[in-house]
């Protein structure tokens, strides 16, 4: 028998019970819902460009104008990678190996949250006038810390 009958409770006492485990159960289910939904927002992600080396920005080279850019809007860290070959789009390769080439792959690595990944799109669809790829995924950040900083052994290089 139903633990509510065997303890003498009302129809009213019981239907209060019922009610109030309801809204105990759905205000904790929302509460959960808004606490991922809040976890997924703000979750960090990745953003690779790929870029080929010879692309510029205002005569700077493209990959270390965006750089420059993130770094002086806040953003945690990117990290630009060279490549020493790739194709793209236009399925023509550029190795270093082969041949001389002008255009060799470049890639920038952002890693950072949603806000500032939200603020980064705009960034790259002002500066990234030709072709690109732009990745995006989501990660889980293991640690992040800065090091100890280092002279510069050239102006303007960290």
């Amino acid at each position: 028998m139903h633990a509510a009958l065997t303890l003498g409770w009302s129809p009213t006492v019981r239907a209060a019970v019922t009610i109030g485990f309801i809204g105990g159960l759905t205000t904790y289910s929302s509460f959960n819902y808004e606490t991922m939904r809040l976890f997924e927002e703000s979750a960090p992600a990745t953003v690779r460009i790929f870029l080929g080396e010879s692309d510029k920005w205002h005569h700077t080279p493209l990959a270390r104008a965006i750089l420059e850019r993130l770094r002086a809007d806040g953003f945690a860290g990117a990290t630009v990678v060279c490549g020493v070959a790739g194709f793209g789009a236009s399925s023509v390769i550029h190795a270093s190996l082969i041949e001389l080439s002008t255009d060799l792959p470049v890639v920038i690595e952002v890693v950072d949250d949603q806000a500032h990944i939200d603020r980064l799109l705009p960034i790259l669809d002002e500066m990234i006038t030709g072709g690109a790829l732009v990745t995006m995924e989501r990660v889980r950040v293991l640690k992040y810390a800065a090091g100890q900083r280092h002279t510069a052994s050239r102006p303007g290089v960290e």
